[in-house]
């Protein structure tokens, strides 16, 4: 399974987001753009990434859109391939 750029599209009160055990493949870098309205903070607080054994690589650019809201958060395991924070 990908996560899309599109596939938040319309979630913009979304506040949890668990993709565990989802067998994620990719996630694409804007994907959780549209979680925000345009000129407004995503109100997502609450992000975890968790048992996809098939996500290796993670972008930390997946993070920027919701940088400024999310307060907890667990990302891929150190194991994985986790691209550097440049950038960021």
């Amino acid at each position: 399974m990908d996560i899309a750029e599109d596939m938040f599209e319309g979630y913009t009160g979304l506040r949890e987001l668990v993709l565990a055990d989802c067998r994620i493949y990719l996630i694409h870098p804007g994907s959780l753009s549209s979680l925000a309205l345009p000129g407004q903070p995503a109100v997502l607080t609450d992000l975890s990434i968790l048992n996809n054994e098939f996500l290796i690589d993670f972008s930390w650019e997946i993070l920027r859109p919701v940088a400024d809201s999310v307060q907890v958060s667990t990302i891929p395991q150190s194991e994985k391939k986790v691209d550097d924070r440049k950038g960021l």
